[in-house]
C-alpha cells in the first residue's frame, strides 16, 4: 500500500467513500472488522428500533389485503404479530448482531471461494470478511438517508433509486422494477 502508518477508525471510514481502492488494500493488508461490524449492528438495531411501528403496521396492512387468506386466517396471523411485538425488540438486540455477523460470514465466505479457490486469487477469509465489513459502511449512509424518509412518510417504500421518478402507480411493472435495481447505494 505504501502507507508509512495505519489509518485511524473515521480514515478508514472516510476513506470507504473518497478513496475506496487505497482503503480496501490497506484492510487487506491489514484486516480489521470489529469496529465498522459493531457500528453496523449499532445501526441496524437503531433501524429496526426507529421502524418497527411501521414494519408491524405493514405486515398487519399486507396480510390483510391478501386475497389467499381467509378473513378468520388474516385475523389468526395478525392477532399473533399483535401478541409478539410486545416483547420482541429484546429479542431483536440478541438476533440482530447475530444476523448481521452471519450475513457478512456467508457473502465473505462465497467471495473467498469464488475469489481464491475459483479464480485462483490468495486473498483469506479474514482479508475478504474485513474488506466486505467495510464496504458495507455504505448501508450505514444508507439507513442515514432511507430511515428518516421512512419515518416522515410511514411507509417501507422509500427509494433511492431511478425508480423515484416513475409514478407511484407503476410499482408493478418491468420498468420501475428494473430502475430500482439502480439504487444508488447499491452502485456505489
Amino acid at each position: 500500500v505504501g502507507r508509512a502508518t495505519e489509518r485511524s477508525f473515521l480514515g478508514k471510514l472516510v476513506g470507504i467513500f473518497t478513496s475506496p481502492r487505497e482503503t480496501l488494500e490497506e484492510i487487506y493488508e491489514k484486516p480489521s472488522w470489529l469496529i465498522p461490524f459493531l457500528l453496523l449492528c449499532a445501526v441496524s438495531l437503531g433501524t429496526v428500533y426507529l421502524t418497527r411501528d411501521i414494519v408491524i403496521q405493514t405486515q398487519i396492512e399486507r396480510i390483510q389485503d391478501n386475497p389467499n387468506l381467509s378473513s378468520e386466517q388474516a385475523d389468526r396471523i395478525v392477532e399473533e404479530i399483535e401478541k409478539r411485538s410486545g416483547g420482541s425488540m429484546l429479542l431483536q438486540f440478541v438476533l440482530v448482531p447475530i444476523g448481521v455477523l452471519v450475513a457478512l460470514a456467508v457473502v465473505a465466505a462465497v467471495l473467498t471461494f469464488g475469489g481464491s479457490v475459483l479464480l485462483g486469487g490468495t486473498a483469506k477469509f479474514k482479508q475478504v470478511f474485513a474488506m466486505y465489513t467495510w464496504s458495507s459502511m455504505i448501508s450505514v449512509l444508507s439507513a442515514f438517508v432511507k430511515v428518516p424518509l421512512i419515518l416522515a412518510t410511514g411507509s417501507l417504500s422509500v427509494g433511492t433509486s431511478l425508480a423515484v421518478f416513475m409514478q407511484s402507480d407503476s410499482y408493478a411493472t418491468f420498468l420501475y422494477n428494473f430502475l430500482a435495481k439502480f439504487d444508488v447505494f447499491s452502485i456505489w
